[in-house]
């Protein structure tokens, strides 16, 4: 779509400012190698995030279901890869007992979070680790 102005709607402010024809100016790209810094800056973004996944699990330890069930779709896979790199080659199956019992200890209330903020995910990942460290 092509407003008055001859730039393209919905494109962004970038799209905005170009009119159709012409060459958007072009964006520095940040490779993901090694020795770059990217991966250990913190964004207000990421800070955010966390605090939401704070929330999310204290909500959860609660006993709240729908927090539960968010955190296993939205970070079920994250704390899978953690238990499998717990329990090593070979133990695919053990990582699917793991999870379930992190789950149905949340919705017990038989955990407590009591970290500084941003920490829940860190908190998270150390659990399911020494869950997998017991199925063992």
């Amino acid at each position: 779509m092509v407003e008055e102005n001859g730039s393209r709607a919905g494109g962004g402010e970038l799209a905005a400012r170009v009119a159709v024809g012409e060459r958007a100016p072009e964006v520095p790209v940040v490779s993901g190698g090694q020795g770059d810094l990217l991966p250990y800056i913190a964004t207000a973004t990421d800070e955010e995030v966390l605090a939401q996944i704070d929330a999310l699990l204290v909500e959860a330890l609660a006993g709240d279901g729908r927090a539960i069930g968010a955190i296993a779709i939205g970070l079920g896979p994250t704390l899978l890869r953690e238990v499998h790199q717990e329990l090593g080659e070979g133990c695919a199956q053990g990582a699917w007992d793991v999870l379930p019992r992190f789950f149905r200890a949340m919705s017990e209330g038989t955990m407590r979070f009591q970290g500084e903020r941003g920490t829940g995910l860190a908190w998270m990942k150390r659990i399911v680790r020494a869950g997998a460290r017991e199925h063992l």
